[in-house]
């Protein structure tokens, strides 16, 4: 379409490339492959385990998925985290856990091994900023790419974008 207006009925008749959710879209809502979910509460809230549980049914249902861990690393932590809320559901044969990659080494490894799926956890210790959110949404557009950010708010290392990431989900999930 553009840059033109379309009527109601266009948009009505506009098909999506849909994930399917499962018991997920409860909580999500239906959307659409090329989206942007930040996921934010207090500390000990249980935002990544939540954001494990569904890196684990993606990974098994709609394709290959990173989880750069900034927090956990490939620490014990995580460890433990997947041996008591992953394993028993049965672990996704496509799930890859990626030791804190800064923002350039990310973008290089999405774009050599295909991740249709990548969650940073968390922007803060990241450091993600509102334009690098932006340039890998434009850089994996036609990729359908699927970006789930976890966020803590205001919290250590918080940058002035991470309001501006919350602003720019296209679905916003407080724990």
């Amino acid at each position: 379409t553009g840059d033109r207006a379309i009527s109601i009925k266009q948009l009505l008749a506009k098909k999506y490339n849909d994930v399917d959710l499962g018991e997920y879209t409860k909580v999500i809502g239906q959307i659409e492959a090329k989206c942007l979910i930040v996921i934010y509460g207090p500390s000990a809230s249980g935002k990544s385990v939540f954001v494990l549980k569904l890196a684990n049914y993606l990974a098994g249902r709609y394709g290959k998925v990173c989880y750069n861990s900034h927090e956990e690393r490939h620490n014990k932590t995580i460890q433990t985290r997947v041996i008591d809320h992953i394993v028993p559901l049965g672990y996704a044969e496509k799930l890859y856990i990626a030791p804190a990659w800064d923002f350039e080494l990310l973008k290089k490894k999405m774009k050599s091994n295909k991740y249709k799926v990548v969650i940073i956890d968390s922007a803060q210790y990241m450091g993600l900023t509102y334009d690098q959110v932006i340039d890998l949404r434009e850089t994996f557009k036609k990729n359908s790419l699927l970006l789930i950010i976890v966020s803590f708010g205001k919290g250590l290392g918080a940058t002035d974008g991470c309001n501006d990431i919350l602003h720019a989900a296209d679905v916003k999930i407080n724990i």
